[in-house]
């Protein structure tokens, strides 16, 4: 939830492995209305490229999100019973195997296998390129409350990153894709790419230079932290210990007391039995 609005929702989703979105960052912003959940919340896609690009039939690079649950897309209508995280996993969903297969009416057995593979290419790119370096780069503001969950990932991934720039549709590297006939079958303004990944790795290798430094200043402080909780600790159970020692001591006092008087009682009883002589 947002900090100044707990009506507003902050929802990251990660590219799920086994498809061109795999290892993507993408951000969402959903704004529940006062009539939730009776209806359905609004929701905005931010990883764009600053509105320049869109993921899928589904995703575009205005922010719209088409669901039919949200009342965006043809089809089941949202029910009450729906919540936030309903809406969170019909998103995961749209980021698939074959992204191109979203359309309307597309399927695979009408479909030549070749655009499937070009769209599969174009969204591995646009990937890496927006939702990776993009935002590791910090180009468009996202919730500072995934910061280190991206980082995080990001050092996890960072060798598959290496591996999908270095091997993976090396032949389209400084080339274009020019999408024309697909806009006009499906309607959907999305650019032609230049993919070049040799960039890619170049931003990748650097990234990973930031965010290493990061995490040292970060494992620094942590440390600092923890030395001076241990510290601390370690005076507290001083305190508590010299505590004790002092309270035993006293009690060794009161025994001696005990022991003075006693002995005072022992001489007033001489002095008795001396009086009596």
């Amino acid at each position: 939830p947002d900090e100044d609005d707990c009506m507003s929702i902050h929802v990251l989703i990660e590219g799920p492995s086994g498809t061109p979105y795999e290892g993507g960052f993408f951000y969402f912003t959903m704004k529940c209305k006062s009539t939730y959940p009776m209806d359905p919340p609004s929701v905005v896609f931010k990883t764009t490229d600053n509105g320049r690009v869109g993921f899928n039939s589904n995703l575009y690079k205005n922010g719209k999100v088409c669901l039919s649950i949200l009342g965006t897309w043809s089809g089941p209508n949202w029910i009450p019973l729906m919540t936030l995280t309903t809406v969170a996993l019909s998103i995961q969903s749209l980021l698939n195997e074959k992204p191109y297969l979203n359309g309307p009416g597309f399927t695979e057995a009408l479909c030549f296998a070749d655009s499937i593979k070009k769209y599969n290419n174009f969204v591995q790119h646009e990937t890496i390129r927006v939702a990776v370096c993009n935002v590791l780069e910090d180009r468009y503001a996202y919730s500072q409350m995934f910061r280190n969950y991206i980082h995080s990932n990001f050092l996890k991934n960072y060798d598959n990153y290496i591996k999908i720039c270095k091997f993976a549709n090396l032949d389209l590297s400084e080339q274009q894709w020019n999408m024309t006939s697909f806009l006009n079958l499906f309607n959907v303004n999305i650019p032609s790419c230049t993919y070049n990944y040799a960039d890619l790795l170049r931003r990748h290798e650097k990234i990973k230079l930031i965010v290493d430094k990061k995490k040292k200043k970060n494992n620094s402080i942590r440390e600092c932290v923890n030395d001076t909780d241990q510290y601390f600790k370690d005076l507290s159970e001083n305190v508590n210990e010299s505590e004790a020692d002092f309270t035993e001591s006293d009690g060794s006092l009161d025994e001696s007391d005990t022991n003075v008087d006693e002995s005072d009682t022992n001489v007033d009883e001489s002095d008795t039995n001396v009086d009596e002589s």
